[in-house]
């Protein structure tokens, strides 16, 4: 086994002919990207077939709701590059080959919820948000206060902004926002962040419908706004009301989102506690419960007889397709939804010709509805879909297959953004059934430059509890 040329175990075993069981127990193991079977002493004609190969993990975690939340922390963490400071998009991909901002934010956000849940402790949590915060701040670059969506890292450790990719107003809100709450609740200095918010161009970023989506590659500003309704919106939102103590104006006040996107209604609730009302007049309160059960009988309602309907498997918001190889390359990534204001519903029968799950949705609506996100993690877990080696970025079953273990076609992706989002929430729901407000809220409350924005984006907001939802 090997990384890059460095050999980290080998291991020989004399194959005796018909079939045989091998099996070997390993060390403690770092990164490796290659395993190489080596047949020695052979004849011509002679020959091999490897039937079946599996990584066995053990674990003395038996919750599912905590398992959900330490496996995907931990494939998290192991797509940052302490180096760099940076998160990688996906596994696959090489440290500094294609690094998400968003996604690197996000990661700081959860290693601090990782400390409140006792999962790492507070010093590493520390060295961990620190690293980031410093490479973030200081080492990354901006066009008009804006950081990009992704950025390549040099062999001499050089940040660029990756190849054709924009100065995002969305990405740089998640990773700021995320940042100063994870700061705030390790006790760290959050000046230098909020510095950083003030400091974003925003009034080349305004328009009459919302703030920009950002500027392209080349440097012309975006003609689109985030003005409609939902969570992206709210999080951009809140950037400006805290950098430039001001409420942006919106097109779109209320529900629904734009494409049904399940991320959509629960991101901006990750960072910040939810207000039963906003400034605009959205009723939070009523919409999310509403959202959730939408999602859960999507299935149900539409395709009463498939094997989504009967084990309670839900979740339509974006991701990779279950198999991305026969896709064409624009429809591998989707914006999975059940319908909004300008997208009709995407379950993937379109374009994968069967219903797709994106299991990450179940995690964010945890604290809604924790029965049935527990018992489909319970089931991804049971059939050893989600393991601590193994994640699931969306599933499906073909039209004619059934609903055993051995018939879902599936993506084991581990995109950092969409890890991102089922670590907070299964973290966000775990806090809250232990009695905690979460980590990541306080800000909102203790952190005098958010609560200032906070306040102006939810007015009638005065107190949270950490409650879960079952309505």
């Amino acid at each position: 086994m090997k990384e890059r040329g460095n050999l980290h175990w080998s291991d020989e075993v004399t194959l005796t002919g018909g079939r045989q069981l091998v099996s070997f127990n390993l060390p403690t193991l770092q990164n490796a990207n290659e395993l190489l079977w080596v047949l020695d002493h052979t004849d011509t004609g002679d020959y091999v077939t490897l039937e079946n190969l599996s990584f066995t993990a053990a674990t003395q975690i038996t919750d599912t709701a905590t398992a959900a939340f330490v496996w995907s922390y931990g494939m998290l963490l192991n797509n940052w590059d302490s180096s760099s400071g940076l998160a990688r998009d996906k596994a696959k991909d090489a440290a500094g080959e294609f690094d998400a901002i968003q996604a690197t934010g996000a990661l700081a956000a959860a290693t601090a919820m990782a400390a409140q849940l006792n999962v790492i402790s507070r010093a590493d949590a520390i060295q961990i948000v620190s690293k980031i915060s410093d490479t973030l701040l200081l080492d990354l670059p901006r066009y008009h206060g804006l950081w990009p969506h992704f950025v390549k890292v040099s062999t001499t450790g050089a940040i660029t902004i990756a190849p054709g990719v924009e100065w995002s107003s969305v990405d740089t809100a998640i990773a700021a926002l995320a940042l100063l709450d994870a700061q705030n609740g390790l006790g760290l200095d959050t000046s230098g962040t909020e510095q950083m918010l003030q400091a974003v161009d925003w009034d080349d970023l305004l328009t009459p419908n919302g703030i920009s989506h950002g500027y392209a590659y080349a440097g012309d500003r975006y003609p689109y706004s985030w003005d409609v309704f939902g969570g992206e919106s709210w999080l951009v939102d809140l950037a400006y009301a805290a950098g430039a103590a001001k409420v942006a104006p919106m097109s779109y006040l209320t529900p629904p989102t734009a494409n049904g996107s399940g991320f959509i209604d629960e991101m901006a609730w990750l960072f910040a506690p939810p207000p039963a009302q906003d400034y605009w007049g959205a009723d939070w309160a009523a919409y999310r419960p509403a959202a959730a059960d939408a999602q859960i009988v999507y299935y149900p309602a539409h395709y009463p007889a498939a094997c989504f309907s009967q084990l309670g498997l839900f979740g339509l918001s974006a991701g990779e397709v279950p198999a991305p190889s026969p896709a064409v390359q624009g429809s591998i990534y989707q914006a999975f939804g059940v319908g909004g204001r300008f997208a009709s519903a995407n379950d993937g029968t379109a374009s994968t010709d069967a219903p797709v799950i994106t299991p990450h949705y179940a995690g964010l609506i945890a604290s809604l509805r924790p029965d049935e996100a527990v018992a489909m993690w319970n089931w991804l877990i049971g059939q050893g879909y989600f393991t601590p080696l193994n994640n699931v970025e969306s599933l499906s079953f073909p039209s004619d297959s059934a609903c055993d273990s051995a018939a879902p076609v599936w993506n084991q992706l581990k995109g950092s953004w969409n890890l991102s989002l089922q670590t907070l929430g299964w973290g966000r729901y775990l806090a809250q059934r232990e009695g905690q407000v979460p980590v990541l809220w306080r800000a909102a409350r203790e952190n005098p430059f958010l609560e200032a924005g906070y306040r102006l984006l939810a007015p009638g907001e005065s107190v949270f509890l950490p409650i879960i939802l079952k309505l």
